[in-house]
């Protein structure tokens, strides 16, 4: 994957949001995803984000933490270096495995979701202390999943 190199100038939106606007389309250079994770340096310092899109143009938040450690203010120019970033895909226990092969609905659901929500269910799974408890909890999400219910609340 390329790393891009670029500046861009540091922009503020609405509710006092702080970003800046990339001068690519991700999905030309980086190829089709859902949502893209990125990392790299802005004015120097390292960065782990996600980007947003809005109106066909895409763009990187700047946290208060990311703003504070590179004295990103409003009109700014910065320099950026960013490649993307594949969020981790979550190890899958044969248990649960094993569900989502017997209910097709809620693997075909399962299979769509982002890492992140495929984390959120394994762990609330997972985290269950007793046997009968995780396997209440695992039937619970079968039947979540298979109704399409993405997030666990």
């Amino acid at each position: 994957m390329s790393r891009q190199r670029f500046q861009a100038t540091v922009e503020a939106g609405e509710r006092g949001r702080v970003f800046i606007t990339l001068p690519f389309d991700p999905r030309q250079v980086w190829g089709p995803s859902r949502r893209f994770y990125v990392r790299g340096t802005l004015a120097g310092s390292s960065f782990s984000a996600s980007l947003g899109a809005r109106g066909g143009r895409f763009f990187m938040p700047l946290n208060k933490d990311l703003q504070d450690r590179t004295g990103a203010t409003v009109g700014k120019v910065v320099h950026v270096q960013m490649e993307p970033e594949r969020a981790e895909e979550p190890e899958l226990p044969g248990d649960i495995a094993a569900a989502l092969k017997g209910s097709p609905a809620a693997m075909a659901l399962f299979d769509g979701l982002t890492p992140f929500y495929r984390n959120q269910w394994i762990a609330w799974i997972t985290e269950a202390k007793r046997k009968d408890t995780r396997a209440g909890r695992l039937r619970e999400a079968m039947e979540q999943l298979a109704a399409g219910i993405k997030q666990r609340s």
